[in-house]
C-alpha cells in the first residue's frame, strides 16, 4: 500500500486539547475500529487566550433547541451573541430544503403560510410526526422535538436571539455554530452539543440502543 504520512501537529490548540483528543480517539476500540493503532497528536499551540466560547452542535436544529433553552434559563442574560452565518442560516434543513418555519405552521394549522414544497403535501402536523418515524430521519426528528417542546413560542425565541445577536463576531461573549461552520474557526472555550461520549458508547455497544435521552438533548427529537 501507499506510505502514510499522519498530520498530527496543530498550532491552533496547547497539549491539553490535543491529550482529550487522544483520548477520543482511543474511543474507537470500544467498538472495535482502532486496529491497534495509536495516533500521537502534538499541540503546539498556546491557546491564544480570549474568552469568547465558543457552542458546537451536530446540525442546525441542535443548535438552535439548545439556544432556545438556554435563553430560557436565562444563561444569554446581558450576554452578547454571535451565530455564525447568522441565526437564518441555522432555521433550515442541513441540505436547504424546508425549513423551522414551515413545521411550525403546520403545528399552528397554517398550512397557506407554508412555502417549502414538501410540506405543502403533509397534512396535518400529526402525519409529519408519523412520516418522522416511518422515515428515521434525524434531522426531521429533532425538528417536530423542537416544534413539539416550544409551540408558537418558538416565534418569539427566535426573535429574541436575533435580537441578542451582536454586530460583529469580536463582540461576542458566546458564538454558536455548527461543526461544519466553525471549521477553521477559533474559539477560547468550547462546548460540543449532542455528541455521544465514552459511556454512551459503551451502553450502544452493550445494549445495541442509544441512550435515552431528556429534554436537554432534543437532537432526537425527544421532550420529557
Amino acid at each position: 500500500g501507499f506510505p502514510k504520512f499522519p498530520l498530527t501537529t496543530s498550532f491552533r490548540f496547547g497539549q491539553d486539547i490535543a491529550n482529550q483528543g487522544m483520548e477520543i480517539l482511543r474511543y474507537k476500540e470500544i467498538v472495535g475500529i482502532n486496529e491497534g493503532e495509536s495516533v500521537k497528536i502534538i499541540g503546539a499551540g498556546d491557546g491564544g487566550g480570549g474568552s469568547q466560547v465558543g457552542v458546537l452542535a451536530r446540525n442546525n436544529m441542535s443548535l438552535i433547541a439548545q439556544a432556545i433553552l438556554d435563553l430560557e434559563e436565562g444563561f444569554f442574560a446581558n450576554t452578547g451573541l454571535w451565530f455564525e452565518g447568522g441565526i437564518d442560516a441555522y432555521t433550515c434543513f442541513s441540505n436547504g430544503a424546508g425549513n423551522l418555519y414551515d413545521v411550525l405552521w403546520l403545528f399552528c394549522n397554517k398550512q397557506d403560510r407554508i412555502m417549502d414544497p414538501f410540506f405543502k403535501t403533509i397534512g396535518t402536523f400529526g402525519d409529519l410526526v408519523e412520516y418522522t418515524k416511518e422515515t428515521n430521519c434525524p434531522e426531521l426528528k429533532c425538528l417536530t422535538g423542537i416544534v413539539t417542546a416550544f409551540g408558537p413560542d418558538l416565534f418569539s425565541h427566535i426573535k429574541e436571539l436575533r435580537y441578542r445577536q451582536v454586530k460583529k463576531r469580536e463582540q461576542a461573549d458566546v458564538i454558536l455554530s455548527t461543526t461544519h461552520r466553525a471549521k477553521g474557526l477559533d474559539y477560547s472555550e468550547v462546548q460540543l452539543i449532542g455528541y455521544i461520549d465514552q459511556w454512551g458508547i459503551e451502553e450502544v455497544v452493550s445494549t445495541g440502543e442509544y441512550p435515552k435521552r431528556s429534554k436537554k438533548d432534543l437532537a432526537d427529537g425527544k421532550k420529557s
